[in-house]
């Protein structure tokens, strides 16, 4: 539960941005796509994200005694799984209101 509840808080926010971003753009532009993978430069957004789950979950590992690259492995896998995840709601968001892909 430690680990779970700041990188659930941090998923949240994170996957905010894109969802808003598309939710509020006109249906044929693909702005939450643009945000999440295009702006300001390729997978920004991405490696924004993984860098903050990495530096999170290294800080928690270390506030429980626990190895460095334990938190450093667990960032990243969290963020791949975010970026997946964020990528196909997205994705769904778009084409229920109407967007192709």
């Amino acid at each position: 539960m430690r680990r779970f509840l700041p990188n659930f808080v941090l998923a949240t926010v994170l996957l905010a941005v894109p969802v808003v971003a598309e939710m509020s753009a006109p249906v044929t532009k693909a702005l939450g796509f643009e945000v999440l993978l295009y702006v300001p430069f390729e997978f920004a957004f991405a490696l924004a994200a993984m860098l903050l789950f990495t530096v999170l979950n290294i800080y928690l590992s270390r506030r429980n005694q626990e190895s460095l690259w334990r938190g450093l492995t667990i960032g990243v896998v969290i963020a791949a799984g975010w970026f997946e995840a964020a990528f196909l709601l997205v994705a769904q968001i778009h084409q229920h209101t109407g967007g192709k892909l």
